[in-house]
């Protein structure tokens, strides 16, 4: 079993998960009753595996049973579930691929309900797709729509969310807006509706029924449901207006809430986790829940987290994945259906060591703990390559040396752990590859 090291990002929700690494390919796990893994297949994977050998992918959003994703050259795709047209490829046929939808390129955030889907262009404006029901496309109907649809002619958006069945968005001024089912108490709301009035915010995050808001000022402020204590800690739960967090010692940089539980990253890179703790998703070796932040002890420095309904990710400074809570369906990618109090570094028996075959040249293996191996056509032989550090550390000198072989091996068996680029020179052109140093 090979150690899963080089995570860059990882989704979660409630039966499946999705993670990047940073060499852009794209991993699954969980369930797959409906093909949400994009395998090909409806099998389930307890563990960690590749989709397809394309290592452009950017980012990801799931809902239930379905998955959407956004590649580097600015497309989305999708697969999974498909019953109320949230792939928003023009039909209601379920996917076990990877599918593209439409044929725009200017996408560049993606965020899905449980099954409606919120995009944003480069040119601010908001698309919108699936599960209408409860107005959380915010067209001013109740209408599903199979394929993307503007959601208005603003081009002033930065930030979109969604979960359940609403959306959040963040303008460019700061003012803060939700459509859908959002609020505890009323109607749904068919078009975007200004929120906490007088008030402007840089940045906020959202999950069922309960959301996070930064404002302008940096306090933190939060919203919805408090059952178990996510928002208020003890104070006025289940109220539909933001109160100022308690916990303001913390400076979060990053949080990420289900409907019962939280996580969050503060500025020096310490993991907390508060709420609900029926099947040990708060990481802190119990099953009691926690009404105030507990800190995650070890490593203590981590970069991302996602939290599920009942299960919690992170990501270290070292870019491995760490897992624990409910493991239904084998959502946490150990290799088991065992629950976890704690978090646990996750493995993949199934890392992809196959060869990187294109027209011009073949590299192996990628991941690489040692040496790589690249291969050029015979009558084109290397001039020479470079590599240089990708991580931004000023200490790493460049590497460059004189070649004069069209085959070759690197020794990577010093180089620390991080992403690197080598470039080529072959034939007076430049070939440019990742890598990716466990």
């Amino acid at each position: 079993m090979v150690l899963c090291q080089g995570w860059k990002e990882v989704y979660t929700l409630t039966s499946h998960t999705l993670a990047i690494k940073l060499d852009g390919s794209l991993w699954s796990w969980g369930s797959n009753y409906y093909g949400q893994l994009g395998q090909g297949n409806n099998i389930s994977l307890i563990y960690p595996k590749q989709i397809g050998i394309e290592r452009d992918w950017k980012s990801i959003t799931i809902g239930d049973g379905f998955t959407v994703a956004l590649k580097e050259d600015g497309t989305i795709w999708s697969w999974g579930l498909n019953d109320k047209g949230q792939l928003g490829i023009g039909d209601l046929n379920n996917k076990s691929t990877p599918t593209k939808i439409g044929n725009s390129a200017d996408w560049i955030s993606i965020h899905a309900g449980s099954k409606h889907v919120v995009a944003l262009k480069n040119d601010g404006t908001i698309w919108v797709w699936g599960s209408n029901e409860l107005g959380q496309l915010g067209i001013g109907n109740q209408i599903n729509q199979l394929q993307p649809i503007s959601q208005s002619s603003s081009k002033t958006w930065k930030k979109i969310e969604a979960t359940n069945d609403y959306s959040y968005a963040l303008n460019i001024s700061g003012e803060l807006f939700a459509w859908g089912q959002y609020s505890s108490n009323g109607s749904p709301d068919l078009y975007p509706k200004a929120l906490f009035i007088n008030k402007l915010f840089q940045n906020f995050y959202i999950g069922e029924r309960v959301g996070y808001f930064e404002d302008v000022n940096g306090v933190l402020y939060g919203s919805g449901n408090d059952l178990y204590d996510l928002v208020s800690l003890n104070q006025n739960p289940n109220q539909d207006y933001p109160r100022e967090f308690p916990c303001t010692e913390y400076d979060f940089q990053t949080i990420s809430c289900s409907g019962h539980h939280a996580l969050g990253i503060t500025t020096n890179g310490y993991l907390y986790s508060w709420g609900l703790n029926s099947s040990g998703q708060l990481g802190n070796y119990s099953t009691t829940n926690k009404n105030y932040p507990f800190l995650v002890a070890y490593p203590n420095t981590w970069v991302k987290v996602a939290a599920g309904v009942e299960h919690s990710f992170a990501i270290d400074i070292n870019h491995v994945l760490h897992a624990c809570g409910k493991n239904v369906n084998g959502i946490l990618g150990d290799s088991t259906i065992e629950n976890r109090q704690y978090f646990i570094k996750i493995d993949c028996p199934e890392t992809n060591y196959e060869p990187i075959i294109l027209e011009d040249y073949t590299f192996f293996p990628n991941p690489v703990s040692s040496l790589f191996y690249f291969a050029f056509e015979k009558e084109k032989p290397v001039q020479n390559y470079t590599i240089s550090n990708m991580e931004g550390d000023p200490t790493f000198a460049t590497t460059n040396k004189q070649f004069d072989s069209h085959a070759g091996t690197i020794d990577f068996s010093a180089f620390k752990s991080g992403i690197y680029l080598i470039d080529f020179l072959v034939d007076n052109k430049h070939f440019q590859q990742k890598i990716v140093k466990l």
